[in-house]
């Protein structure tokens, strides 16, 4: 039996919570079972935003590192969401994109589609909101101990888009 705990919208037990919590970067703060899970990604403490320096064409862990994986029990959840707010790209073809493994890996090309299509926004050549809608999940990421992480494609090795805090939503 645990103790009851409130934090940031996430209401459940604290072994839920610390289950829920994922990392240094990512919180839950929802996920009653009439409200999505949302997973959200802050960047560095004092700063509201991340800017995602020269990104390349080709799909590339955000940061070019994997230090915000999260891992989440998804077995229960039919459908994902991406939202975030972007201070622009400069171009119109700059992707931020969320993906999944069931077995950590660092190879970026070894990530797998979270839904039946691809969970990504085009990051706007302005500033703006972007939201992916609800997609479907992909039958795999349907488990528990679910790693995700978010990845940028389609830049031309000069874009500079900043990104500001991820929401990546789940329903059942």
């Amino acid at each position: 039996m645990g103790v009851s705990v409130q934090h940031r919208g996430f209401f459940g037990t604290l072994a839920g919570l610390l289950r829920a919590y994922n990392g240094r970067d990512a919180h839950v703060i929802s996920g009653e079972p009439d409200h999505p899970l949302v997973c959200q990604v802050h960047w560095n403490a004092g700063t509201d935003y991340y800017t995602a320096l020269n990104v390349p064409s080709a799909l590339t862990a955000i940061g070019a590192s994997f230090y915000t994986v999260s891992i989440m029990d998804l077995g229960d959840f039919t459908e994902a969401r991406l939202f975030t707010r972007s201070s622009g790209a400069g171009l119109t073809t700059v992707k931020l994109l969320a993906k999944y493994v069931t077995t950590f890996t660092t190879t970026a090309a070894s990530w797998l589609q979270l839904g039946t299509s691809s969970v990504e926004v085009t990051l706007p050549s302005a500033v703006g909101n972007v939201d992916s809608g609800w997609i479907p999940l992909a039958s795999g990421a349907q488990a528990d101990n679910v790693y995700l992480h978010l990845f940028t494609s389609g830049g031309d090795g000069a874009a500079d888009p900043s990104i500001g805090r991820v929401s990546l939503l789940f329903r059942r």
